[in-house]
């Protein structure tokens, strides 16, 4: 039987999710799924894994952005509007 953060680790490794993606698949908070997130940045260091990340994209004023750090975005950091797309995540070998 495998753990949720290993799902996610899956999931992950396949291709790019959101914080709202993971968390409406597993059916949990979107908070649960950032402490999530940061245990498997922690340990996957040591596999030698990279946690990739997009650009949060405002649909109103058209800034983009990489997010500082990992925590759920749900407003633009520029105009407040909540018509953005937030950053997906994706794991990656490091060479």
């Amino acid at each position: 039987m495998t753990t949720r953060r290993e799902k996610i680790e899956e999931l992950l490794l396949e291709g790019y999710y959101s914080v709202p993606e993971l968390a409406k698949t597993f059916g949990v908070r979107p908070s649960i799924i950032v402490e999530d997130l940061k245990h498997l940045l922690h340990s996957l260091k040591v596999k030698g894994y990279h946690l990739r990340t997009t650009q949060i994209v405002c649909y109103k004023c058209g800034r983009r952005t990489l997010p500082r750090g990992l925590h759920y975005i749900s407003r633009c950091p520029e105009c407040g509007s909540t018509h953005i797309e937030r950053p997906r995540y994706h794991l990656e070998k490091i060479l």
